[in-house]
Order: structure tokens, then sequence, then C-alpha cells
């Protein structure tokens, strides 16, 4: 009888395996596109996300995942994307109207329907945000053998340390790292992100993950792989240090650390531990005593800004509140769908009350979790929390399964929680190429380590298929960055702004008709398709007015522009300048608006720089040679300041100057000095009569008016009675006036003689020799004694009749006593 054959069970009920080597060839490409990201993202970044798509479509296309996605996943997935698409709805359906009711009604302004202000960049977020989390999926079910892992780890661990390297080489030595184009607005910081915590966010993630090859070195696993960690360690802790001035990197290096040493559990090792931290506590020491600017900054100060101007700015982490405050505010508005991907720069200065700032504005929340509530709404915050929760519920079944390995793994999933923790407080993630390196670091650490698992057939297609097509929108919007990039493709909606707008710069600039033709409908188009971007509408503007002379098109476009950027002061000045010859009242009334902004600045808590009045001196210096417009600046000094900046101007009429000193309300504002310096312009510019009999019938200005007095008394010959007014205003001590002048010479004695030149001048005076009495004089007027000096001369002017010299030195001498 033949044997019956075992039972097999069907293929379908299990989840197709690759080898472990394609696994680790998938998790190796993800890493090397992800750091050919990182390594771009300083300059050409669209081109370097291009790379790591590209790389991403090929692998989920080619190497097919392990281990099956859970079905609970995916569908928490899906609710993310419909959560993150929300925002694309009509801005009607919810009947509320958030930033539209803030915007200025513009007849030429026109707004998409949608709640996002802009849906083009939206939908480029969310097209972004569905594959990272298809490449999250493949990462996750392809989780690598144990010799895999460490090697991974390796990889990682030297990725960052070449970046420190190359960061350390550029910071001391000057040289230029090719592919980062610092912005002009970007802090001098190591590293190649215009954000310094960036850098220490990356760096930090390879310090987290040198620990798990070093402890495994420890045991006896991987002592080579462990000696390059411990390297590469020394370096990642020393840039941290004692180069990057991040506090936030130090902070979260801590607790990166403290979250892979409590994640341990049973592999925990006491003679380890021990070891470690005697090595942390020289290294703090070392840093304690080093006299780093982190250090400084750890203490409360700024390397580099004078102390003064520390100690009287808000300090970030004031600012950092307040932003989240205004932040809150826009969440309030905007609670279930967030104002769509992208638009947190453009929502924000509608919202700018509490953190306020001169010539400021934020890009993001300075938390991604509030800056991903704001952009997306609660929901899609509680969402998140609970996607990274079924995460963290595979916990468990991951350290049973991972034997040995787990401290290697455990550090992936630790430097991975870091950073969402750093995300709390600061925007690691905000940068897609962190954000992506810290979700492969995800990947690899809560990847199962385990064998076959059953899934339906219907299942493993539906995954595979998922794979296969995210795979080719990857592979095809990588290449359409990269071709953006370098092959003047067209750009992607987050950077085709930028790109736009040089473009028509370029065209226009060429000169000819035709071109210009071309970038004013450039310009309109742009419009139509980034209606926020506020510069956009200055372009056009300008090319309408210096092609068509389009005034009231201009016009149009200008106060669009002013309506879509509430905030900033000074392109609205460059707006009035460039109306300035066609239309000077509606400059005035542009420049109003300017003055209006830069006066909320800086009346705000946050300013530590008044502008308003050198904007207005800037106004009249432009208004100069427009009469029209010039006749209408005395109409903007709106406040004190301005009125008092305008008096004081040569151009200033002797009627507007009356008219002020006439004005109790303006008066009372001033100060003593001021009111005086206002009465003197009066009585330059006026009539000089009307001025006295003003200041006879106002006695409560006698002590403003005293220079004027002092002119007026000059004016008419009467120097000796300025003398006494001033004798007796400052009450100048002048006892010499009644001493008794020596009837005779007699001879100095030796003795009597004092060292200091001016009491030898006086020693001199009181027995006659008036000659060595002016040659000491001579000497204490160049000397430390100058003011007593100069009052003594004049003493001696007045008993010598000479008033008007006399009244010189006097009036010398209050000024250097610092009385007048």
């Amino acid at each position: 009888m033949a044997e019956s054959p075992k039972h097999i069970p069907p293929k379908g009920n299990q989840t197709p395996v690759s080898s472990g080597v394609g696994a680790f060839r998938a998790q190796l490409a993800l890493l090397c596109g992800a750091l050919a990201a990182v390594f771009l993202a300083g300059g050409p970044m669209e081109g370097g996300m291009g790379i790591f798509l590209t790389i991403s479509g090929v692998v989920m296309l080619v190497i097919r995942p392990i281990q099956h996605i859970p079905r609970l996943l995916w569908v928490a997935a899906a609710v993310l994307m419909l959560a993150a698409c929300s925002s694309m709805i009509p801005q009607e359906w919810l009947g509320h109207l958030g930033v539209r009711a803030s915007i200025r009604p513009v007849s030429i302004l026109s707004l998409p329907t949608s709640i996002s202000l802009e849906p083009r960049t939206t939908i480029f977020w969310i097209l972004l945000m569905g594959l990272s989390l298809l490449i999250f999926f493949n990462s996750l079910g392809s989780p690598p053998t144990s010799r895999g892992i460490g090697s991974l780890a390796l990889f990682a661990v030297l990725g960052c340390a070449f970046y420190a390297l190359l960061a350390l080489k550029s910071w001391q030595t000057g040289w230029i790292y090719p592919f980062f184009d610092k912005p002009a607005w970007a802090q001098s910081a190591f590293g190649f992100f215009p954000n310094r915590n960036h850098t220490a966010g990356f760096l930090l993630t390879g310090a987290i993950l040198s620990l798990g090859l070093i402890y495994r070195g420890v045991s006896g696993r991987g002592v080579l792989q462990a000696c390059i960690a411990a390297c590469a360690f020394s370096l990642l802790i020393s840039v941290l240090l004692f180069n990057s001035v991040s506090r936030g990197g130090m902070v979260f290096l801590v607790v990166g650390v403290l979250i892979w040493l409590g994640g341990l559990g049973r592999h925990r090792s006491r003679t380890f531990l021990f070891g470690f931290l005697a090595v942390m506590v020289v290294v703090m020491m070392l840093f304690l005593s080093s006299g780093s600017s982190l250090l400084e900054r750890l203490k409360g100060g700024s390397p580099g800004t004078d102390s003064k101007t520390e100690l009287s700015a808000p300090s970030f982490a004031e600012i950092r509140l307040k932003i989240w405050e205004d932040t809150l505010s826009i969440i309030a508005d905007y609670p279930l769908t967030g104002t769509g991907f992208g638009t947190y720069p453009l929502v924000y200065p509608f919202y700018a009350d509490k953190s306020l700032r001169d010539q400021s504005t934020a890009l993001h929340a300075e938390s991604d979790w509030l800056t991903l509530c704001a952009e997306n709404g609660i929901p899609m915050l509680i969402l998140a929390a609970g996607f990274l929760i079924l995460l963290i519920s595979r916990l468990p079944r991951i350290a049973a399964n991972s034997g040995s390995d787990w401290p290697v793994r455990w550090a992936f999933i630790a430097a991975f929680l870091t950073e969402l923790l750093h995300g709390l407080i600061d925007v690691p993630l905000h940068k897609p190429e962190l954000g992506w390196w810290v979700m492969l670091l995800g990947g690899i650490g809560f990847g199962v380590p385990a064998g076959r698992q059953k899934a339906s057939p219907k299942s493993l297609l539906i995954q595979r298929l998922l794979f296969a097509l995210g795979g080719v929108v990857a592979i095809m919007l990588g290449f359409m960055m990269i071709r953006a990039q370098w092959c003047n493709g067209t750009p992607l909606p987050p950077f085709a702004a930028r790109v736009l707008q040089q473009k028509i710069v370029n065209l226009y600039d060429k000169g000819d008709p035709d071109s210009a033709e071309k970038a004013i409908r450039e310009a309109r188009r742009a419009i139509g398709e980034y209606p926020m971007n506020h510069a956009f509408y200055f372009q056009l503007a300008k090319m309408l007015l210096n092609s068509e002379k389009n005034v009231s098109e201009s016009t149009q476009l200008l106060e669009a522009e002013q309506a879509v950027s509430p905030n900033d002061p000074d392109f609205v000045f460059v707006d009035g300048w460039l109306l300035a010859e066609d239309a000077p009242m509606t400059t005035a009334t542009f420049w109003n608006e300017a003055l209006r902004r830069q006066l909320a600045y800086d009346e705000s808590p946050n300013s530590t720089i008044h502008r308003t009045g050198d904007l207005y001196q800037q106004m009249i210096s432009t208004a100069l040679a427009n009469w029209p417009l010039f006749d209408r600046l005395p109409a903007l000094a709106s406040n004190r300041e301005l009125r008092m900046i305008w008096l004081s101007q040569p151009y200033c009429n002797a009627i507007q100057t009356a008219e002020a000193v006439r004005d109790h309300d303006f008066m009372d504002s001033l100060s003593d000095k001021e009111k005086g310096q206002l009465i003197s312009l009066w009585w330059q510019r006026g009539e000089k009569q009307e001025v006295e009999i003003f200041l006879e019938g106002h006695p409560e200005y006698e002590h403003a008016s005293l220079n004027t007095r002092l002119a007026i008394l000059t004016a008419s010959g009467n120097e000796e009675k300025a003398c006494r007014l001033l004798i007796e205003s400052f009450q100048i001590p002048v006892p010499e006036l009644t001493d008794q002048s020596p009837s005779t010479t007699r001879p100095a004695e030796e003795s009597e003689i004092p060292g200091d030149p001016l009491a030898a001048a006086i020693y001199y005076r009181k027995i006659g020799n008036d000659t060595a009495s002016q040659r000491y004089l001579a000497d204490a007027l160049n000397g430390t004694s100058r003011s007593d000096a100069l009052r003594f001369r004049g003493v001696l002017e007045m008993r010598a009749g000479e008033w008007k010299a006399a009244l010189a030195d006097l009036i010398s001498y209050l000024k250097a006593t610092g009385n007048l």
C-alpha cells in the first residue's frame, strides 16, 4: 500500500518569505537613500528627497517584505490619510471663517475654496505622507537577521560619524561644504542643516545606536563593530558637547541614553552600567570645565551677543511658549481639519499676537506635535498618538523574539522614540529628510524578528499591490524631483514658488516686450496657484507699472499683497515707494499702514529694537523729491516720537512748530529737554517777538525754555543778565565774585603753592599774580578739573566785565557737568 503524502498547508495561508539577505539589502538601501537626503538637506533638498523616494520605490517594487503587516496597522494608516485629507474639503462646509475673517477683502484677491489656503502644497505633502507610511511598512516587514541588524546599526553609526567629521572640518577650517546653501536668516551653527537642532537630532541618533553595538561587543559578540562604534560614540559625544550649541541636542541625548538603559530589561548588566556611568561622569566633568559655547547657553548666556542686549531680550524659551499660545489659537479655529499640510507659515501671521516680533515670523510651531495638530487638526494628533501606541504594543513580542540582539534592536527603537519626544518641544521631523531617517530607525527596530506568519492570500495580494503601486508612484515622484533639481524640470509645489519667482525676474530682465509679456503671464498664473504668496503680487505690480503704467491694477495687487501678509511693515513701505511718482496719495496711505505695523511691533513686549522712528526718517528722505507726498508726511506722525522727528526736520515750517508748542496735551507728553528743543526751534524759525510774548504768558515753561531765554537775552546784547540767569537757574557756586581783589601783589611762598593746577590758579589770583594764575588755569583747562576751571575762568571774566566770554564759559561748564 502506497504511503500517504504528508499534509502540506496551502501556499496562500503563509506569507511569502524572501531571504534574510533580501531584507538586509532592502533596509540598507533605504538607509542609503535617507543618508543621501540628509547630506543634501541643506542645499539641493528637492534632489535629495527625490533620491530617497526613487531608491525607496525600487525597494518596494523589487524586494518583498518578509513579514505580513497587521491589518490593524493598515487600517490606522488609512484613517491617518483620511484625517490628512480633511483640510481639502470646501471651507463653507464647516461654517466658520478662521483666517479668512482676518484677511482684508480686496477685489483682486481670489482664495481657494478648500480649507487649505495652498491646496497644491497640501496635496503634495499628503502624497508624501502616504508614500512615507508605505516605506515605513516595507521597512517594518523586513526585519533583519541577528547579523544583519548589527551591520545596519554600524552603517547608520558610520553615516552619522562621517557627517560629524565633515561638519567638524567645516567648523574648524572654514571649508565650504558644497551642498549647503546657508540661508541669510540662519545662525552660524555646527552642521549643514539651517537649524542647529536638526543637526544635533541626527547626530544623537548615531550616538544612541553606538551604545547597542558597544554593549554587544562587551558581551563578546561583534567586538570589531563595538570598537568602531566606541570611536564613533566618542566623536559624536564630543561634537554634541563641544561644537554644537544645541541645548535640545544635549538634553535629548541624555533622554535617549536613559531610554536605552531603561529598556534593556533582563539584558541589563551592572558591570556595563557602572562602567558606562563612570565614563559619562568623566565626560561631564570635562564638559563643565570646558567653557564651551553650549555650556554658556545652558547657563543662560548667548555667546557672541552683548550681555545687556541679551538681558533685555526675551529668551528663546519665552518666545517658544508664546508661539505655542498663538498656535493654540489656530487649533481653536480649526480643531477638526487643521489648516492643511504645509500652510502653517501662511496662517501664523494672522494669529501672531503674543509672539509678535519685529521682522520675524514662524515657519512652524516650535513643536512637531503642535504643528501637526495645527495643520491637520486634533483628530490627526490623537490618531498619530494611537498609531505610536500600536507600535509600542509590539515591544513585548519584539523583545521575546530578539534574544541577545535586543540591546541593538532596542537602540534603534530608543533613537526613534527619543526624536519623537524631541518633537514635543522642537521640530526634528519638520525636516522631511531627518523625519525619514528617524522613521527608518523605527521601522528596523519595530520589525518583529519572527518566522512565517499566517495570512490570507487576498490580504497578501492587496499588500503586495499597495507596495508595488507605492513603489511606482515613489519612483515617478523621485524622478520628477531629481529632474527639477538638476535637469531644469518643473519644480513641485513646496519648491515651485521660489523657482517661479526667479523665472519671472529672469524673463522680465531680458528687456524685450515679448519677454515682459511672458513674465506678466507667468506672474498672473503664479498668483492663481499660490494666492497667499505675497511676493508674486509685488512682482506683477512692478512689471505692470514699468511696462503699462497700470496704476489702478498695480494698486489693487499691492493691497492684496498687504492683505495676505498682515504684519510686515517693510514691504508695505516699498509698496508705497513703488507708487510714489504716479500715486503719491496712495503712497501716503500705504506708508501710514507701514508705520502702524511697525508701531505694533515696537509696542510688543517681545520687541527689543524700536524701528518706527527709523522707518519714518526713511520716508522723509525718500519723499524729499516728491513734494505732493512730502506734504502728507506731517499727517503720518501719529505719535509723540514721530511728531518730534518731523518737527526737528529743517523742512518743518514755523507755523507747524508754533502749533505744536501751543498744543498743551502734546507738550505735556514731552520731557523738559524736548520741550526746550521745540521752543528753541520755534525761536529759530518763527517771529521772535511772538515767542517772547508766549514765554512771558507761560511761566510753566520757564525751566524748559532756558536756552531760548538765553538766546533772547544774547540777541538783545544783555549777556550779563544771561549769566545771572544761568547762575540762578543752576545754582552755580560763584563765591569768587564776592572776594576782594588784592590791593598789592605779594610774592608766592613755596610752601603755600598747591599741587593741583586749579587750586594753584586760585592761589596766585588771591596774591595778585594774574600771569601765573592764567598759566595754571590753562593747565587746569586741559586736565581732569576742566569743568571747575571753566567756572573759575567765567567768574574772572565776569569780574572783568567780559560778560559775553563769561556766558560762553558758564554754558561750557554746565555742559561739562551734564546740567545743560
